[in-house]
């Protein structure tokens, strides 16, 4: 099994140090057996701007590997911006292309309030819902807001000219 870990590019230093867990990351688990292979991807913290381009460059070069089966944990993940939801939906439509999809294991509830107001939930699989585990239930961060994801939602149509 091969393990990788690498914290991503965070522009305010001073609010890493104060609250250590909003520092990003992402990691991939990699095993692979006889005609087997899965990958496990983690992502933590807060991932905006340039640590949304950094998520990019590290989930294209896992994707390189083949593997049957691929899970992504975003328990730790707090909030993500529009740019690495767009990183995150390209995986899935290129494993999508492979004839695997990119399974949520585990997410929080202000990313999932996300996806679901994005109506970007359907980009991704979900597991049977009894092992499906939202760590905090979608509160008042997202889903309160009177804002408008029209830019949002044409930023993902985009992505499907480009192809």
């Amino acid at each position: 099994m091969l393990c990788v870990r690498k914290p991503l590019y965070t522009a305010n230093q001073v609010m890493q140090k104060i609250r250590p867990e909003l520092r990003p990351f992402v990691s991939a688990e990699i095993a692979v057996r006889k005609n087997h292979g899965s990958i496990k991807i983690a992502i933590e913290g807060v991932i905006l701007k340039d640590s949304a381009n950094e998520l990019g460059d590290f989930l294209r070069d896992v994707s390189s590997f083949r593997a049957s089966v691929w899970t992504l944990h975003m328990q730790k993940l707090y909030v993500i911006s529009t740019r690495g939801l767009r990183q995150l939906v390209r995986l899935a439509r290129r494993l999508r292309g492979r004839g695997c999809g990119l399974v949520i294991q585990s997410i929080h509830g202000n990313v999932y309030t996300t996806l679901q107001e994005l109506k970007l939930l359907r980009e991704f699989e979900w597991p049977e819902r009894a092992g499906q585990k939202i760590i905090c239930p979608p509160g008042r961060n997202f889903s309160n807001a009177r804002y408008s994801f029209q830019r949002e939602k044409r930023f993902f149509e985009n992505d499907n000219a480009m192809k």
